[in-house]
């Protein structure tokens, strides 16, 4: 006897039974009791589907947004190197320049090895006490275009309980926005 697992109208699967051992009648009231097993078995399979389909869309939502996120990180990276490559062009014999360029490059290095590691590290990072003032004084200092960034911040701790890296990340994302901005605007 074959029992077919409809949800909806549709079939998704059916069982096969096999020819019972000993005298079975298969009479109206059997047929009925099989009908409504394989009712609620196609129900519990659909609902199963349903739920994975639900995993695998989040799955890849947040996935986008990671791969969104390291693309975007690798963009500005590349846009800094990119800069110190055209300033080594003009500037290249200047010792102070060298000097901002090694620092530039073992910033870049020390984020791409964060982010690296943050890839390899696929749990939630625990969000610690950090100083967001000594944060945004740190990034001004160390950025390739420091010198052009306007830095008005009290010498005040500011602490708050978030991920020390990804709020860098995200700083260091809006200060790269803003100066390509300003770039754009005074061309």
């Amino acid at each position: 006897i074959g029992v077919p697992f409809k949800h909806r109208g549709q079939l998704i699967g059916f069982v096969m039974l096999m020819k019972p051992i000993g005298q079975f009648a298969t009479d109206r009231e059997v047929s009925e009791v099989l009908r409504t097993v394989g009712r609620q078995a196609a129900s519990y399979l659909a609902e199963h589907e349903a739920a994975q389909a639900l995993v695998d869309a989040r799955l890849l939502q947040e996935y986008s947004k990671r791969f969104a996120f390291v693309v975007h990180d690798i963009k500005n990276l590349s846009s800094q190197l990119a800069l110190v490559v055209s300033n080594a062009r003009r500037h290249g014999n200047d010792p102070e320049f060298l000097l901002d360029a090694w620092k530039t490059i073992e910033n870049s290095v020390d984020r791409m090895t964060v982010l690296l590691s943050q890839l390899r590290d696929r749990r939630n990072s625990t969000d610690l006490p950090t100083d967001v003032a000594a944060i945004v004084r740190d990034l001004v200092r160390h950025h390739p275009a420091g010198e052009r960034i306007r830095l008005s911040c009290s010498d005040t701790e500011t602490w708050v309980r978030i991920d020390s890296e990804r709020l860098r990340s995200a700083l260091t994302h809006l200060i790269d926005n803003a100066l390509e901005a300003s770039d754009s605007i005074g061309q």
